[in-house]
């Protein structure tokens, strides 16, 4: 008992316990063993309950905890789509301290019980073998995942390489609902990297509301970004127009941020010339059997990403209004402006459009 409890966050006595019910047997992480890992906002750790191994996400915030479980939950009691959500579960942690005063450092005492996963799509190289085909079910799992949480009134806004989990059967899963809204909530923040720039710009003027246009457009910059999917030739001539005398500041903005650099009118465009390109390619007869079904897969994402667009086009007034505001950012913001900020702001992104149009 005292080696169990000596293990556990934060403590090293007898009558220090951490445990939600005296009969679930929580063991957090083994003896003496550190979190493994910290994003800005939670600690994870692993766990054993019950005898599987599990992983427990402690957010700073209890409301966080309670929120992530109110989404899932409200897909979990209606909807088929939850088998491609990852499945979370709200603990209490009661702390016990029989006799004696000890404060703990737990960073909260509500915490989520989570799957354990094997990686999530955003480790999976680029160049490695039957990437296609575990793009295809990453885009058709979080599809059916996002159409099940916007029937249940939530949007996600957080769709990106890093929240979709991949276990060891290749099945592929959303998770991580921290930043979930109910639809037509104002966005307060997301990662913008995977917004198209119509909607980043509508993001920093507070403008956005949470919607499905939304969580598709994410997806399908998620999936261009793991396909490494070609600038469309306007985009490419766009890039190349910058001065020289800018490019050493403006390169993270115009290569390396997909969110900026790619409108949807473009991402589209390039969806369609790939499926074209793979469709029309003269060679392609002549490829192994195994190459053929990897260009068939990878032909499938790209309708997946297209089916995303058709769902993001229907918002038309809210296209629109990004559409007006990135074209007024992107008129007023000319290379005397870009050059003037500091390469870090550019690649932080902490910059915002009032800064830009001062």
């Amino acid at each position: 008992m005292y080696q169990w409890a000596a293990g556990l966050l934060g403590s090293s006595t007898k009558q220090h316990i951490v445990a939600t019910d005296p009969t679930l047997m929580l063991s957090i992480n083994g003896l003496f063993e550190e979190a493994c890992d910290q994003s800005e906002s939670s600690t994870f750790y692993r766990a054993w309950i019950k005898g599987a191994l599990c992983l427990l996400k402690m957010p700073k915030s209890g409301s966080v905890a309670r929120r992530e479980a109110e989404v899932y939950n409200a897909v979990a009691a209606h909807h088929s789509g939850k088998q491609h959500l990852v499945p979370v579960t709200l603990l209490q942690l009661q702390l016990t301290s029989a006799g004696s005063v000890h404060t703990s450092t737990l960073p909260s005492d509500t915490a989520l019980r989570m799957e354990m996963y094997l990686h999530t799509l955003a480790v999976i190289p680029r160049e490695v073998a039957g990437l296609h085909a575990q793009l295809l079910s990453a885009g058709r799992s979080v599809y059916s995942a996002l159409q099940a949480l916007h029937a249940s009134g939530f949007a996600h806004l957080d769709v990106k390489p890093s929240n979709i989990f991949v276990d060891g059967r290749g099945a592929c899963f959303l998770g991580d609902y921290d930043a979930a809204l109910r639809l037509d909530e104002p966005v307060g923040r997301t990662t913008d990297s995977y917004l198209p720039a119509e909607f980043a710009a509508m993001l920093r003027q507070t403008m956005l509301p949470a919607c499905p246009a939304v969580d598709f457009a994410m997806l399908a910059l998620t999936l261009a970004d793991r396909l490494a999917l070609p600038d469309s030739d306007s985009e490419k001539d766009k890039a190349a127009a910058v001065p020289s005398a800018t490019a050493a500041a403006t390169q993270t903005l115009w290569v390396n941020r997909p969110a900026f650099r790619r409108t949807l009118t473009s991402l589209s465009a390039a969806t369609q010339s790939e499926a074209q390109r793979l469709v029309s390619s003269p060679k392609l007869a002549e490829l192994p059997s195994h190459m053929r079904e990897d260009v068939a897969a990878r032909k499938a994402v790209l309708e997946v990403m297209q089916h995303a667009l058709k769902e993001v086009n229907k918002a038309d007034e809210l296209l629109q209004i990004g559409t007006q505001l990135n074209d007024a950012l992107m008129a007023k913001v000319g290379s005397a402006s870009l050059s003037a900020l500091p390469p870090q702001t550019l690649s932080d992104r902490t910059w915002s459009v009032s800064d830009l149009l001062s």
